[in-house]
């Protein structure tokens, strides 16, 4: 019985490895929808129908094993009968495909996805930071240079920082100061007030 209870705790070993991809894969989402998804009560059904699943897939051993042999050295005692060749391919067959094969393509499978979800939040801020970085410019710009009447401006845009061209004309740039000051002052006395 020892033999079984050891291959049911390299099979939970294996799958609570799985969820923990899983979880990783669904924190790392950019969708709100998945990332709500991990719960703790989810968490410990998965583990609850992990083992179970584990009784039901190595059940087989119940009927297999003989515990009254005495039968030292074999990884397990039915394999010391030469008429249990079906409970030896059986036993094999479920350890190779619930221990390694398919725990290996579900890590490998959400590694992969984990990868991406981690790369595209990566573009995604890197795409807000830079945004960021020129409103402020745009900003000092034409409150620094308020009379002056450019009509082209060249801006860099862009990931490959092309230069775009934009036509402002006097009436926006005074609609911008005038807004721009607006959030200054309401910026200021929210910090007064703390």
């Amino acid at each position: 019985m020892f033999d079984s209870q050891y291959v049911h705790d390299r099979y939970t070993a294996a799958w609570f490895t799985c969820l923990a991809c899983i979880e990783r894969y669904l924190s790392s989402s950019v969708s709100v929808y998945k990332r709500h998804l991990i719960t703790m009560k989810r968490a410990k059904l998965s583990m609850v129908f992990v083992i179970l699943f584990g009784i039901i897939i190595f059940g087989e051993q119940f009927y297999c094993i003989d515990i009254n042999q005495n039968l030292y050295g074999a990884p397990q005692s039915c394999y010391q009968l030469k008429s249990n060749v079906q409970c030896q391919i059986a036993d094999s067959l479920m350890q190779f495909i619930f221990e390694m094969f398919i725990p290996a393509i579900v890590m490998t499978i959400f590694g992969v996805l984990t990868l991406q979800n981690v790369r595209q939040r990566k573009r995604r801020v890197n795409v807000l930071q830079t945004a960021n970085r020129r409103i402020p410019m745009i900003a000092v710009r034409n409150i620094s240079h308020p009379s002056v009447t450019q009509q082209p401006i060249n801006l860099t845009i862009g990931p490959n920082n092309q230069p775009a061209t934009m036509e402002i004309n006097r009436t926006a740039q005074k609609r911008e100061m005038q807004l721009i000051m607006i959030l200054l002052m309401q910026v200021c006395s929210k910090h007064e007030k703390k």
